[in-house]
């Protein structure tokens, strides 16, 4: 998947980042429950439906995002035996984890198999967390229709 360019992220976002990482190291916090407060803000965010059709969703410009937008328009349509639509769930995960997760920057999302018999979506994510390279990996439960961020 291409990435999003990380130029149009608000300035700011590297500035809180190093933010973040002080405070961290400041309060004693450790970094593990900020990431697992990262993997819940994921979970939420990928299990939430926002009013945008796909295609809105889609072809909306980053600085059009508002409330409107958070989460992820309906996907039930997808067939997850079509490459095109594997593709765009992917797309639009990414495009949602960078526009509604800025503490993960340059994300990644990469489609691992569909298991027609289980009816689940293997995914997982991959993206800087403050310096830090990590993995997320992610299920999309088809007979319910929700993600599982592990």
């Amino acid at each position: 998947m291409e990435l999003l360019n990380e130029s149009l992220r608000p300035k700011n976002v590297q500035i809180r980042a190093k933010l973040i990482s002080t405070l961290l190291q400041e309060s004693g916090s450790s970094v593990v429950s900020v990431e697992d407060e990262i993997r819940r803000n994921i979970s939420n965010l990928l299990n939430s439906r926002c009013a945008l059709g796909m295609r809105d969703f889609l072809e909306r410009k980053e600085k059009d995002f508002d409330f409107r937008a958070y989460g992820l328009p309906e996907i039930e349509s997808l067939n997850f035996q079509s490459f095109a639509d594997i593709e765009k769930l992917c797309r639009i995960i990414q495009i949602a984890l960078f526009i509604f997760e800025p503490r993960v920057s340059a994300s990644t999302v990469h489609f691992v198999k569909y298991d027609q018999l289980k009816k689940a979506v293997y995914l997982y994510v991959q993206g800087f967390f403050i310096q830090d390279l990590s993995t997320i990996n992610i299920v999309l439960q088809l007979g319910v229709w929700e993600f599982s961020v592990l």
